[in-house]
């Protein structure tokens, strides 16, 4: 119950039904599961805990993004979302360069990464584009008082 499923309802409903044919008595356990559900989730297990070691910080380390250049990309995305429009990669790049904040849609890209891993943006793909989290409007504010 506490997992996503990546298949559709019939691949769901085949698995429990697998589930309660092998299951010994009432209840049904991890060893119960589809050997091909098993490899998946130790696939899944094995990725993200390649991307956490990629991903992390030592304290020590330098912060990845300069604070102006975090309090400008928030700044913009709170502006589109004041007036109604999206917030793009390609929109923020224009916005930041008004702002005098010189970055490259990779560079973008990869802090808007940093600034949803800190919870301060969600990114949706499509018209919705980046939006501010209430972490992100909390931060925002400050930095505009």
């Amino acid at each position: 119950m506490n997992r996503s499923w990546s298949g559709n309802i019939r691949e769901l409903k085949n698995a429990i039904d697998y589930m309660l044919a092998v299951c010994d008595g009432e209840k049904i356990t991890v060893q119960d599961l589809p050997q091909e559900v098993m490899r998946i989730r130790s696939l899944e297990r094995t990725l993200e805990a390649e991307v956490m070691k990629e991903t992390a910080v030592t304290s020590d380390e330098l912060p990845l993004i300069a604070p102006n250049e975090e309090a400008a990309i928030l700044n913009c995305i709170y502006q589109n979302h004041c007036s109604g429009k999206p917030s793009s990669r390609k929109s923020l790049l224009m916005d930041l360069e008004l702002k005098g904040v010189k970055l490259s849609e990779a560079q973008i890209r990869l802090r808007l990464d940093l600034l949803e891993r800190k919870g301060f943006i969600v990114k949706a793909k499509g018209r919705k584009g980046t939006r501010l989290t209430e972490s992100g409007l909390v931060y925002i504010k400050n930095e505009l008082a």
